[in-house]
């Protein structure tokens, strides 16, 4: 039975995350290839390691990454410099604008290599104090 009266502060603020029962399956909205990658990042991932609240991320990291794909036939159809004169091609600042979200969302879902590792990770620490060049 939990403790009766009322409730510190750092009780109330405590996230309470449940994980989901089962690996969920892709959203309406995803193209074929979406789903695939759906179904290849979900299923890299142990059952219980997305919450409900990471689905749309998730989601949207999908969508991000195919506006990317889109970026880059349009580059190779067209070449990085177009139009009368020299301009950038438009493709090249919007690729690059789908890329930094989708690293944000990366990092917010913890799928980057560095972000799933814990910084105290035994593999990380030195394994002896390398000297300084003035210790000799």
């Amino acid at each position: 039975m939990a403790k009766r009266g009322p409730k510190s502060r750092a009780e109330i603020m405590a996230p309470v995350p449940t994980a989901l029962p089962r690996r969920p399956p892709p959203p309406r909205g995803l193209t074929a290839a979406g789903r695939k990658r759906w179904k290849t990042l979900v299923g890299e991932l142990p059952v219980d390691r997305l919450r409900a609240s990471d689905l749309l991320l998730l989601a949207d990291l999908i969508r991000t990454e195919g506006y990317i794909r889109e970026c880059d036939i349009n580059i190779a159809a067209h070449g990085q410099v177009v139009g009368p004169g020299v301009q950038p091609n438009p493709a090249l600042k919007i690729r690059e604008t789908h890329i930094r979200i989708a690293v944000v969302i990366q990092r917010a879902l913890r799928l980057c290599p560095s972000m799933r590792k814990r910084q105290d990770a035994a593999d990380l620490q030195a394994k002896t104090a390398a000297k300084k060049p003035w210790e000799g």
